[in-house]
């Protein structure tokens, strides 16, 4: 035990570790990566398209299919040659580490959100965008582009397995206050367990507005970061903790 406030994590990533809190981590969504999904990427990809990552995930997995199928040489050369879009700080980080650093990149403003991504996108007169994504993601970024007629190409990198039985293990937690604070770090969490909650004794926290509109439509009440990161998240609710 890390010592002081007791966080829930529920992503299918194991849970930072840092003072002032422990880490209770019950995974509500399995990732399955798609074979191939380097292939179909590179494929696809005509000259001057941007490259576009929502999560840390997406990256991670096609450098590992890319070296899987022999091409991982020749997808970081394009994204090294390339104008590559991510949604916040993790996903950046994720893309130097493994694919590098793009020719240019595109951050988005006004927050680490999906929404701030496309309208920063929408704003530079792009043609076409290729999406890197989950096979389950939010509709946002499409609905967003397509307004502004740019078109739009989905690569499915991985897939999320919902794990329905350990929705109700972290749902049973929140309910009965064994944590302090229950983070939820996407939409999908928040679908799975809220629910299941009742009248919760923890606290809830939601790492962006996507995610507490889910909450909100469960009549759940939740502190929400300044900053759309998981960092943000952890930091608030450590503060929210020891008041």
């Amino acid at each position: 035990m890390q010592g002081g406030c007791k966080l829930l994590f529920m992503g299918p990533d194991s849970p930072p570790r840092g003072p002032g809190y422990e880490a209770l981590w019950i995974p509500l969504i399995a990732i399955e990566p798609v074979e191939g999904s380097s292939l179909k990427l590179l494929d696809l990809l005509r000259p001057g398209d941007v490259v576009v990552f929502t999560s840390p995930r997406a990256p991670r997995i096609l450098a590992l299919d890319a070296i899987k199928h022999g091409v991982y040489d020749k997808l970081a050369r394009i994204v090294r040659d390339s104008v590559v879009g991510v949604v916040g700080p993790s996903t950046l980080r994720s893309l130097y580490s493994y694919l590098g650093k793009p020719r240019m990149l595109v951050m988005p403003r006004g927050g680490y959100t999906v929404r701030a991504l496309a309208s920063t996108l929408a704003s530079l007169g792009l043609e076409r965008v290729v999406v890197a994504r989950a096979a389950i993601a939010s509709p946002i970024l499409g609905e967003v582009l397509s307004s502004s007629d740019v078109e739009i190409v989905k690569v499915t990198v991985y897939r999320n397995k919902p794990l329905s039985g350990n929705a109700g293990v972290a749902a049973g937690l929140i309910r009965d206050g064994v944590v302090d604070y229950a983070l939820f770090t996407s939409p999908m969490q928040a679908r799975l367990v809220s629910p299941r909650i009742g009248k919760p004794r923890a606290g809830l926290a939601a790492i962006g507005p996507e995610t507490g509109k889910v909450l909100e439509e469960h009549g759940l009440q939740y502190l929400m970061p300044r900053e759309y990161t998981l960092e943000s998240l952890v930091s608030a609710s450590i503060s929210r903790c020891n008041r």
